[in-house]
C-alpha cells in the first residue's frame, strides 16, 4: 500500500519536477492563495444592525472620519431638484372664459327646456339627459326639471358666483395640483349656505364639470432645470469625531447611520458571489504581477525557495496587518511604515524588486477598506524614499540616511493629503510631522535590526554579515595570518585585483573581496605544501610521487570546505571556497605523470569543483590564477614592463603583465571552466583591463638598465 501511494505520488510530483520554474509557481500560487483568505476575511461585527429595525446597541465612532457621504448628496441633489422654482408652466388664457361661456350656454338650454309647456316633466327631464354639452345622469335631471323657477334661478346665480370667486381666489391660475385641490376641499366649504341640499348637489356639479386647469407643466424645461439643479449640488461631506454617538440602542437605523457605521468599518457587509469573486480576482493578479516580474527581471531569485519564502511573508505581512488594523492607521496615515518592509527588500535583494513589490502593496491596502487610498499613497511614498536611500544597506549610516528621507517624504506627501481636507490645524500639522518622524525612526531601526535575521532565513549574505567577514580579528581569518602568512597574503592581493573587476562589470564587489579572503583557507592544514608560504624552504613534492602531491593540492579546496562550514561561514563564501579553482587540471603533476608514466587519469590531477557558477566566483577563479602566474613571472625575473620594445635587451620568455592576464584567462576560457558562468565576453574584456591595471600597480616592472661603461663613468 505504502508503494503504492508513493508511485502515484511520484507520478503526481513528475511534471512539476520537470518545470525548472517550481518553487516560482508554488510562489504565486501561495501569494494568491493568501491574500484570497485575507481580502475575504469577515470579522463579523455589527451584522445584526439593521436598518428601519432598532439597534440592539448604543455605538460610538471610534476614531475621527471625513467621507463623502453618497445618502447625503442624493438627498441634496433631490431636494435641489425638487425645488419649486425648476417647475416651468404654460398658461391659456381663454381656457376659463370658454368654460364660463359653456356653463352659460348650458343653463340657457336646460333653462328652455324647463320653459317648454308642449313638454311633459318626463319628456324634459329626458331632453335635459341627452344634451350633448354635460353628461347628466337621470337624478340629476329629474332634480334639474322639477326646480322651481326660483331655485333654478338660485342654482344659476349660485353656480356663476361660485366659479368666478374660485378663479378669482386663485389668481386665474390653475394647475391640475390645484384643480383636484380645489374640488375636493375649496368647493364643498365655499358653496352658499342657503340652497338646499339638492341645490348644493347641482351646483357643485356644474362647478366640477366646467372648471378646468389652465395652468400645464413644461415637461422638457423643467427636466433640464432640475438636471442642472442635480449638478450644481456638489458631494456632501460628513465629519464624525472620535467618541460621537452614531446610533442609540432601542433607535430605528436610518440610512445615513448604516452608512456611517459602514464607513467607520463597524459594520461587516456581505460580500456575496461577485465581492468574493472581485476579490479573488484581485489577489490572482496581484500574484502573477509579482512572479512575472521575478521570472523576467530576477532570474536568480526565481529558484531560490528560501528567498521567496522570506519575499512571501515581506508581501503578506502588511497587507494583512492593514485588513485587520485599518481603522488605527486611516486618522494619521503616516504610521503606516511600510518602508520597514522596503528596507529589507531593498538590501536583502535588489531595489527594482522593493519597488514593485511595494507599489503593488500600496495598491492592495487603498483597496482594502474606505477611505484607504492615503494610506496606501503615504505608505508607498516613504517605501520609495527609503529604498532609493538605503541601497545595498552596507553600512549602519545608511540606514540612519534612510530614516531621514523617510521621514521627510512621509512629511511632504502627509501634509499634501491634510491640505485636501476641508479644514486643517496646526495640531494636524504638528501630528503629521510627529508621526513622520516616528515612522522613519522605527522603519529605519526595525529594519537594520531584522535585516541579518531575514538574510539568514533567505539563505542570503547581508552587507554587514560580509564586512563582519571582512574584519581581520575573525578567527578563522586570524588564523590564516597566523599559521599560513604567504597564503594570506595573496588572498589580500586576490580581493583587491577581484574587487576592482567585480566593480566594474556590476557584479558584487564587497561579496567578491570577502570571497577571495577565505578562499584558501584549506591550505592552513598542510601550508608548507604550497610556494606561498614555502619561502627558502625545500619543496617538499619533490620527495612525493605526482599523484600524491596533486591529491595534497586538490584536498585544500576540499578541506577549506569544511574549515568554513565548522566556522560557520555563509554558503555563499563557502561557494567560493569550492569553485575557485573549478575543475581544472593541475598541469605541473600532470605533466610530471606523463613522463614517468605510459598513461595517467585526468581526474586524479583534476580539481574537484564544481566550476564558477556565479560572475564573483568566476572573477576570482581569473583573479586567483592571474596573481599566481604574474607573481610566479616577477619573482623568476621573466615579468617584463608593457614599454620594453627592445627583444635584445629583455630575458627569454619574459613576458608583460597584459600578455600573463590575458594568456591565463584564455586558457580558463579554453578548458570550459566558465562555461557554467554567467560572464559575457564584454564582461571578459572588462576583467582583462581591470587585472592589467591593477597588477601594474602592485608589481610596476622596470626597465633593465644597461651598465655604465668607462667611457660613461668619466664622462
Amino acid at each position: 500500500m505504502i508503494s503504492v501511494w508513493h508511485q502515484l505520488k511520484a507520478l503526481a510530483l513528475q511534471p512539476l519536477a520537470r518545470l525548472r520554474q517550481w518553487p516560482l509557481v508554488l510562489f504565486g500560487l501561495a501569494l494568491a492563495t493568501l491574500l484570497t483568505i485575507i481580502f475575504t476575511l469577515r470579522f463579523g461585527i455589527n451584522q445584526d444592525v439593521q436598518i428601519g429595525k432598532p439597534s440592539p446597541r448604543t455605538i460610538n465612532a471610534p476614531r475621527d472620519l471625513t467621507y463623502e457621504s453618497p445618502i447625503l448628496t442624493e438627498a441634496k441633489r433631490r431636494e435641489a431638484a425638487n425645488d419649486s422654482r425648476n417647475l416651468v408652466y404654460v398658461e391659456d388664457d381663454q381656457i376659463h372664459a370658454q368654460q364660463r361661456r359653456a356653463l352659460q350656454e348650458t343653463f340657457n338650454v336646460i333653462t328652455t327646456i324647463r320653459n317648454n309647456p308642449s313638454l311633459s316633466i318626463d319628456e324634459r327631464q329626458r331632453q335635459i339627459a341627452e344634451l350633448p354639452t354635460e353628461p347628466i345622469s337621470a337624478t340629476l335631471a329629474t332634480k334639474l326639471a322639477e326646480f322651481s323657477d326660483e331655485e333654478w334661478q338660485r342654482v344659476i346665480n349660485q353656480s356663476n358666483a361660485l366659479y368666478d370667486r374660485t378663479l378669482q381666489d386663485h389668481n386665474f391660475s390653475i394647475d391640475a395640483e390645484l384643480l383636484a385641490k380645489i374640488k375636493t376641499r375649496y368647493l364643498p366649504y365655499n358653496i352658499a349656505a342657503n340652497l338646499s341640499e339638492d341645490q348644493r348637489l347641482v351646483v357643485l356639479y356644474f362647478i366640477d364639470h366646467s372648471l378646468e386647469a389652465n395652468r400645464t407643466l413644461n415637461e422638457e424645461e423643467t427636466q433640464r432645470r432640475q438636471t442642472a439643479a442635480r449638478s450644481a449640488v456638489a458631494s456632501v461631506t460628513k465629519t464624525v469625531v472620535a467618541g460621537e454617538n452614531v446610533v442609540r440602542q432601542g433607535n430605528l437605523v436610518t440610512v445615513e447611520q448604516d452608512e456611517t457605521l459602514r464607513k467607520l468599518g463597524l459594520i461587516t457587509p456581505s460580500l456575496g458571489l461577485p465581492g468574493l469573486l472581485a476579490r479573488t480576482v484581485l489577489a490572482a493578479l496581484v500574484a502573477l504581477a509579482l512572479s512575472m516580474y521575478i521570472y523576467l527581471y530576477q532570474p536568480i531569485l526565481r529558484g531560490q525557495q528560501r528567498a521567496l519564502l522570506v519575499v512571501l511573508g515581506l508581501v503578506v505581512a502588511p497587507i494583512l496587518i492593514v485588513r485587520v488594523f485599518t481603522g488605527t492607521w486611516l486618522n494619521f496615515p503616516e504610521t503606516f511604515a511600510l518602508a520597514l518592509i522596503a528596507l529589507p527588500l531593498a538590501a536583502l535583494f535588489d531595489g527594482s524588486l522593493a519597488l514593485v513589490a511595494v507599489a503593488l502593496i500600496a495598491l492592495v491596502v487603498s483597496f482594502v477598506g474606505d477611505n484607504a487610498f492615503q494610506l496606501g499613497m503615504i505608505g508607498f511614498a516613504g517605501a520609495s524614499a527609503g529604498i532609493l536611500a538605503i541601497r545595498r544597506g552596507e553600512r549602519a549610516s545608511t540606514f540612519v540616511v534612510a530614516a531621514i528621507w523617510i521621514s521627510a517624504v512621509v512629511f511632504c506627501t502627509g501634509l499634501v493629503w491634510r491640505l485636501m481636507q476641508p479644514t486643517i490645524t496646526w495640531k494636524a500639522v504638528m501630528f503629521t510631522l510627529l508621526f513622520s518622524i516616528i515612522n522613519g525612526g522605527v522603519s529605519a531601526l526595525m529594519a537594520f535590526g531584522i535585516n541579518n535575521i531575514l538574510g539568514r532565513a533567505a539563505g542570503i549574505i547581508t552587507p554587514m554579515q560580509l564586512l563582519e567577514l571582512a574584519h581581520p580579528n575573525q578567527p578563522l581569518l586570524r588564523r590564516l595570518m597566523q599559521e599560513a602568512p604567504g597564503t594570506y597574503h595573496h588572498s589580500v592581493v586576490v580581493s583587491n585585483l577581484a574587487e576592482q573587476a567585480a566593480e566594474r562589470i556590476g557584479a558584487d564587489p564587497l561579496l567578491t573581496r570577502v570571497g577571495a579572503y577565505y578562499h584558501d583557507v584549506g591550505k592552513m592544514l598542510r601550508p608548507y605544501f604550497f610556494t606561498d608560504n614555502q619561502y627558502d624552504r625545500s619543496n617538499v613534492h619533490d620527495s612525493l610521487d605526482p599523484k600524491t602531491s596533486a591529491k595534497l593540492i586538490a584536498d585544500h579546496v576540499i578541506e577549506g570546505a569544511k574549515i568554513a562550514r565548522k566556522y560557520n561561514l555563509p554558503p555563499q563564501i563557502v561557494a567560493f571556497i569550492l569553485q575557485h579553482h573549478g575543475t581544472d587540471v593541475i598541469r605541473y603533476f600532470y605533466q610530471q605523470a606523463l613522463q614517468s608514466e605510459d598513461s595517467a587519469n585526468l581526474a586524479d590531477y583534476s580539481y574537484p569543483g564544481p566550476k564558477p557558477q556565479t560572475k564573483e566566483t568566476a572573477i576570482l577563479m581569473l583573479a586567483d590564477g592571474v596573481e599566481a602566474t604574474v607573481r610566479s613571472r616577477e619573482q623568476s625575473g621573466m615579468l617584463i614592463a608593457e614599454r620594453d620594445n627592445d627583444p635584445e635587451s629583455l630575458p627569454k620568455g619574459g613576458q608583460t603583465i597584459s600578455q600573463v592576464v590575458n594568456y591565463s584567462i584564455d586558457s580558463r576560457i579554453t578548458s570550459g571552466q566558465l562555461d557554467e558562468s554567467p560572464l559575457t565576453l564584454r564582461d571578459l574584456q572588462t576583467i582583462r583591463t581591470s587585472f592589467v591595471k591593477t597588477l601594474q600597480g602592485i608589481y610596476h616592472p622596470r626597465v633593465e638598465y644597461p651598465k655604465l661603461t668607462r667611457d660613461m663613468q668619466e664622462k
